[in-house]
């Protein structure tokens, strides 16, 4: 183990809370017991309610994410043009038109197309 691995897991577990009063734990109060493969043994000890605890920890390094999108809209994403400060306006004006109301937008009906408009001082990119 190396103590950079140490280090992380030891980040990680201060996102963890005691079971007991819901504090977080912290750096200096997890220890490493023992670890094999991606398996990994800690005590805790709380900072606040002084209770101990023994964490099994399994830490997979390049799991695979799942996501609820196919292969052909990840290609049609993936070769979008990147998200503009002024596409992000044009769905600030969008959803300020509709009453802030981004269900509406995603109901059963299709959404209304988005309009360009040119602003002062501001180019229109073209995909």
């Amino acid at each position: 183990m190396s103590t950079a691995e140490e280090h992380l897991i030891k980040q990680m577990m201060t996102k963890v809370q005691c079971m007991f009063c819901g504090r977080r734990y912290r750096a200096e109060n997890v220890r490493v017991l023992a670890f094999q493969d991606d398996v990994w043994y800690l005590h805790v000890i709380c900072p606040r309610c002084r209770s101990h605890g023994l964490v099994t920890a399994i830490i997979q390094q390049g799991t695979p994410v799942v996501v609820d999108v196919s292969e052909e809209e990840w290609t049609r994403f993936r070769e979008q043009t990147p998200v503009s400060a002024d596409d992000l306006l044009d769905m600030h004006e969008l959803l300020r038109e509709r009453g802030h109301d981004f269900r509406r937008l995603l109901g059963p009906e299709k959404p209304p197309a988005i309009r360009r408009r040119r602003r002062p001082g501001r180019s229109v990119r073209r995909a």
